[in-house]
């Protein structure tokens, strides 16, 4: 299972391959090299004119 989750504006789960769309095979290396003191959010997209927040897990 996956260290990471999206949750789009409404607060539902976004399947991982909108991380595959902007970062590729790469985005699991990519997410690990953002570097914050805890767990928790990490970035937000904005794709089609919506936000989704990426969140790494605990």
């Amino acid at each position: 299972m996956s260290r990471y989750k999206i949750l789009d504006e409404k607060n539902k789960f976004v399947s991982m391959n909108l991380l595959l769309l902007f970062y590729g095979n790469l985005w699991e290396s990519v997410l690990e090299r953002i570097n914050h003191r805890a767990d928790g959010l990490l970035f937000t997209i904005m794709h089609c004119g919506q936000k989704f927040r990426i969140y790494r897990r605990v």
